[in-house]
């Protein structure tokens, strides 16, 4: 798959879903991002608004990680995105769950 391809992809389901969150299996980073997401499902934002990738489940799973930290100067997942913009990893959505932000933020719509 070109980088062109994975670009369109990765933008795209950016695009689509109001929170999408980058993981790769066996990371425990990426798990713990994905349970701080899990937390507001249903509460705060509709199952069908989140989207974890499994870039390892890709074609070309190194451009996919080649292309997110292009875009977010992260060199690892979880690469974590609530209205289409970048907001970081665990540790940064830890952060934001525990200040309370995160809940602001999610509840947050903005026009795709």
């Amino acid at each position: 798959m070109s980088n062109g391809g994975v670009k369109e992809i990765i933008d795209e389901v950016i695009r689509k879903y109001r929170v999408t969150v980058f993981i790769r299996p066996g990371c425990p980073h990426c798990l713990g991002a994905k349970n701080i997401v899990r937390k507001y499902i249903g509460r705060v934002v509709p199952q069908a608004e989140v989207c974890f990738v499994d870039i390892e489940q890709q074609a070309d799973s190194r451009a996919f990680q080649n292309y997110l930290q292009l875009i977010t100067g992260a060199p690892a997942v979880p690469s974590s995105f609530i209205n289409g913009q970048f907001v970081g990893g665990q540790q940064t959505l830890r952060y934001l769950h525990t200040s309370g932000q995160l809940t602001d933020m999610l509840q947050t719509t903005i026009k795709r």
